[in-house]
């Protein structure tokens, strides 16, 4: 006997209709009874496992926070004692901001690019992966892919009084002086930074590239 196009129709969303219940049955009861996270086996393609994209305006689920090396132990001398970000703000504000936000230098009425090295929520913005403005402008204040190429950092370990770009330049002085000046004093060499203020320097950028 031949069926009829409406009663295929009808048996074909009886079908569906029947699956959907099945399966509404199976997610109601894993809700209801079961803590933890589903049978993934037994919901099938109804059970998703790992991040999502998000769809349309909303966000997609993010994955886990980036590792941050522990600070050297010369960064205690620093008043860095903590790990994770906290060590990363401590270091900020407890030499970055003393260091280089000084007053005509890098912080209120600075004279020198980049600015606001006073204001700690400001610096990683304003460096990391941020091309340099005054010099050496092919590099990155903080180089996100090869953070000893970093500008900021090169400014620091140099050896002399001058140094040049991480990209090299013409002149082998492109990326100007030594960092950092004497204190109060913008425009004025200061000492180069203690072996354990290097090291400790050298984590941070090596840190806050990889946030």
């Amino acid at each position: 006997m031949q069926t009829s196009g409406s009663s295929r129709s009808k048996f074909g969303t009886t079908r569906v209709v029947g699956m959907l219940g099945l399966a509404l049955t199976i997610t109601g009861s894993w809700i209801a009874c079961s803590p933890g996270n589903p049978d993934c086996k037994e919901l099938g393609a109804l059970c998703n496992e790992g991040g999502q994209g998000g769809g349309g305006n909303t966000g997609g689920t993010g994955g886990d926070p980036p590792m941050i090396k522990a600070p050297p132990s010369a960064c205690g001398a620093l008043g860095v004692t903590s790990t994770g970000m906290k060590a990363v703000t401590d270091f900020e504000t407890k030499f970055i901001v003393p260091k280089c936000g000084q007053a005509k230098c890098h912080g209120p009425g600075a004279i020198f690019e980049p600015k606001k090295m006073d204001v700690p929520e400001m610096i990683r913005p304003l460096l990391v992966g941020k091309k340099a403005i005054t010099l050496c402008k092919s590099d990155y204040y903080i180089n996100k892919d090869n953070f000893m190429e970093s500008f900021m950092l090169q400014k620091v370990l140099a050896m002399g009084e001058t140094l040049n770009c991480p990209t090299p330049g013409v002149k082998p002085d492109s990326g100007g002086t030594r960092m950092p000046n004497k204190d109060m004093l913008p425009g004025t060499q200061g000492e180069r930074l203690s072996d354990g203020e290097l090291e400790c320097f050298t984590w941070w950028v090596e840190a806050a590239a990889s946030l």
